[in-house]
């Protein structure tokens, strides 16, 4: 066994760094952010992925319930077109 800190929380790429700021620039305004597979999806909506969440936030589902729409639409090349909206409620 061994006594240490946990690692902190996942540094996030300066790519999705960017398109939160691009989405918060723009709220309310439905953003095509390319195509991905579902998955990617999915732990964005669960709050998985950290440049979308702020440091200081306990329960980042639930922060981003409150204030980002991603919706996946299935594509006939099976992959997904991810849109993101920043619904800015926080």
């Amino acid at each position: 066994m061994k006594f240490q800190e946990p690692p902190k929380r996942k540094q996030p790429s300066q790519f999705w760094v960017d398109i939160v700021k691009k989405l918060r620039e723009n709220p309310k305004r439905p953003a095509l952010i390319g195509d991905y597979s579902a998955a990617v999806g999915s732990h964005i909506r669960n709050g998985f992925y950290p440049a979308f969440i702020p440091s200081n936030t306990d329960d980042a589902k639930t922060f981003m319930k409150r204030n980002f729409e991603v919706q996946t639409v299935k594509r006939p090349d099976k992959r997904y077109d991810l849109y993101i909206t920043y619904i800015g409620a926080e």
